[in-house]
């Protein structure tokens, strides 16, 4: 995991509310910070790796998809995991957090949020780098947007878990003829983290989604193939594949020979 430190912090400040400071970051486990507690409110949004933060005299990890919530007075007080911590940092301060936490029901610790919203994140920290007077309101625009996805995302994900790897089988049977369609598009649909849901595909049929998705399009090929009534490029497309090419590249390293000599 390349390690990498963005920050921006505000130039403007609003005593009712303003957004402090946005940052992206991606740090080994060697990475501590100083222990203070802090008079402004942030969220932290995990990407990859994992993050362990303090509450009530025990660390709780947060992964892939999950936010942590570390409101004004808190205890800044976390580290990385073993594998590292990538994530994004979104900080509010003013006298009007507490009634926007009351507004969206925000409460402190863990809620699993899905995948980051890069672009969000990346719009506010550049707005925040060359903020002037006219664009503070479309910068704090932006930055509620990505509170109102923290705030509409379920409180629990109590079987949650348990769906993703039958929905993800549905679509992928359902979507494998388009070329376009991979790991990452599912995990989108899905609003998952692809870590998680090959976690979760794996541990419910024993193979990863990408192997099931190219099981789907060879099973359909060699059902193509065996009706003699097609060329090698017409069942490449339909079957998902994006080139010829590529096509016979993959049914050469499953099967041992080529689509034209089967």
């Amino acid at each position: 995991m390349k390690k990498f430190w963005v920050t921006a912090y505000s130039p403007q400040r609003d005593s009712l509310l303003f957004v402090r400071s946005c940052g992206h970051c991606c740090v080994d486990n060697s990475h501590r910070e100083r222990v203070r507690m802090i008079d402004y409110a942030n969220f932290y949004w995990c990407v990859e790796g994992s993050g362990y933060f303090k509450n009530a005299n025990k660390y709780c990890k947060i992964q892939p998809g999950d936010v942590w919530y570390m409101p004004c007075k808190s205890w800044h007080d976390f580290y990385p995991g073993d594998e590292g911590f990538h994530y994004y940092w979104l900080a509010f301060e003013g006298e009007g957090m507490p009634i926007l936490e009351q507004i969206l029901k925000l409460t402190p610790g863990k809620k699993f949020c899905g995948p980051a919203p890069d672009e969000l994140f990346r719009q506010i920290i550049a707005g925040l780098r060359h903020l002037t007077p006219e664009r503070r309101l479309e910068i704090m625009g932006i930055a509620f947007q990505v509170l109102f996805r923290i705030a509409s995302a379920p409180l629990h994900r109590e079987g949650q878990e348990k769906n993703i790897a039958r929905e993800a089988r549905e679509l992928i049977e359902r979507e494998f003829t388009d070329p376009a369609f991979n790991v990452n598009r599912l995990a989108e649909l899905l609003t998952v983290h692809r870590v998680t849901l090959c976690r979760e595909f794996k541990k419910a049929f024993r193979i990863s989604p990408s192997a099931y998705l190219k099981g789907c399009r060879l099973r359909k090929a060699v059902e193509m193939l065996s009706q003699h009534c097609y060329t090698i490029k017409e069942i490449a497309f339909s079957c998902g594949f994006s080139s010829q090419e590529y096509f016979a590249t993959v049914f050469l390293a499953e099967f041992g020979h080529s689509p034209s000599s089967f």
